[in-house]
Formats: C-alpha cells, sequence, structure tokens
C-alpha cells in the first residue's frame, strides 16, 4: 500500500514501512507513534496470566488485531489529523484578532484618505 496524507510519505507492506524523508520535523511524531504503538516482532504477544490464576479473557480481547498496514495507516491518520487540527487552531486565533482589529484598521484607513 502506498501512503501518502499531506507529508507522511510511505510504502507498506504486510510487515515493514518505507518511510520518504523520517526526519523530517512534521514525519517525526508519525515515527514516535509507529516505535510506541506497534509491538515488535521479538516481543512476545500473550494473552491471559501466567498460569494459576483467573485465566478469563478481558472483553474485547477475543477480536483479532487489525492488519500491519491498517495499523500503520490509523496511526499515520490520527498523527495528519491532530496536525491540521493544531493548524487550524492557530489560523483561528489569527481570524479572531484581524477581525478584532479590522474596524480600527478601516477608521485609520479613512482617516488617512481625508488627511490626503
Amino acid at each position: 500500500m502506498v501512503v501518502n496524507l499531506e507529508f507522511i510519505k510511505a510504502i507498506v507492506t504486510a510487515e515493514e514501512i518505507l518511510l520518504l524523508d523520517p526526519l523530517r520535523q512534521e514525519v517525526l511524531p508519525f515515527v514516535e507513534q509507529l516505535r510506541q504503538q506497534l509491538p515488535h516482532k521479538t516481543q512476545p504477544k500473550l494473552l491471559g496470566g501466567a498460569g494459576g490464576g483467573d485465566e478469563s479473557v478481558p472483553e474485547g480481547a477475543e477480536e483479532l488485531p487489525l492488519p500491519f498496514e491498517f495499523q500503520v495507516l490509523e496511526i499515520a491518520l490520527e498523527v495528519v489529523c491532530t496536525y491540521l487540527d493544531k493548524n487550524v487552531a492557530e489560523l483561528e486565533k489569527v481570524l479572531i484578532l484581524c477581525w478584532m482589529l479590522w474596524p480600527r484598521m478601516l477608521v485609520l484607513r479613512i482617516l488617512n484618505m481625508l488627511e490626503a
């Protein structure tokens, strides 16, 4: 699968991800999320206790995990949405400031026109 979302550009196979420009500032959170959320192949996946105790399966644990490709895509979407959400919040602040200053700027422009 090819992933091309904003600044995240990658080729994802069933077992690995090839990431273009992984050291780019915007891509670093994606790389960090991948490291945190995706299990390493060497880590054993154990379900239940180490013996003796209650062997009940937690609710929802019987569901199979998503395939690797979908896990990567989910993380990519989360990172890009967070990035865009942050940018929108910054733009909203600027727009509110401009909206608040617009009447003053308009009055100054009219005064400048009257003086000329």
